[in-house]
């Protein structure tokens, strides 16, 4: 609501009434932010990677109706997350933590007034990890991925440079990156785009993300195919 008044007072006078109106009924939000990317077995996926900071989450998770399952961390900016907590607790049904703020973000939840284990369960990778391990290390892999066009900028903000693109018969994008980190951040990555990227190889990383997403989707009460 902020943003459409703050739109609206700065085109004030220069536009009809009735194309405001338009805009503000059909305007469908900018992409990575609260970006709807598909329904799949009765689970609605969000892509908002572009919250990378407490307030932003807060306000993510403000924009839902009902409690949601969330994908959270990355990169360690320094940043406090003890105002993220809270908000955590009333808005998310099941946390998936990543990266390496992951027991930052932990520690501000469990030590939030009204935290209950039984209703809020958190996933951490370094629990993942007791039995994927291997992969998750600092190992280097040629990655091959098929990605949809839509998210061709996250694809090239992640790697830069380094990755091969080339165009496929169905109209997506093929990927190759050489000699990437095999890492908790490169799987957390893949996590949050993972309906808009298939991971071709290596096979061993396709089937971690297979095996984190069931653990994710039982946590919902979902089957995943």
């Amino acid at each position: 609501v902020e943003n459409y008044m703050a739109a609206i007072c700065a085109v004030h006078g220069l536009c009809k009434r009735e194309d405001v109106e338009f805009v503000a009924q059909n305007f469908g939000g900018v992409e990575h932010r609260i970006e709807f990317v598909r329904k799949l077995q009765g689970v609605s996926y969000y892509n908002d990677t572009i919250a990378s900071s407490p307030a932003r989450t807060i306000a993510g998770l403000h924009s839902f109706s009902e409690k949601v399952i969330l994908i959270a961390g990355g990169y360690d900016k320094h940043i406090p997350f003890d105002t993220l907590g809270p908000e955590i607790i009333q808005h998310v049904k099941a946390l998936v933590l990543v990266g390496a703020t992951s027991q930052k973000i932990k520690d501000a939840v469990t030590s939030a007034p009204g935290y209950e284990k039984s209703e809020l369960p958190i996933d951490m990778e370094k629990e993942f990890d007791k039995n994927v391990n291997m992969y998750l290390s600092n190992e280097k892999i040629d990655l091959k991925i098929i990605f949809d066009k839509k998210v061709l900028k996250e694809v090239i903000n992640q790697f830069g440079k380094d990755i091969f693109v080339c165009k496929r018969f169905d109209g997506r994008l093929e990927g190759l990156i050489k000699n990437v980190a095999l890492s908790d951040g490169l799987l957390g990555w893949l996590m949050m785009l993972q309906t808009n990227i298939e991971v071709v190889l290596p096979l061993s990383l396709k089937e971690i993300v297979k095996k984190r997403l069931r653990l994710m989707l039982r946590m919902y009460g979902q089957k995943f195919e």
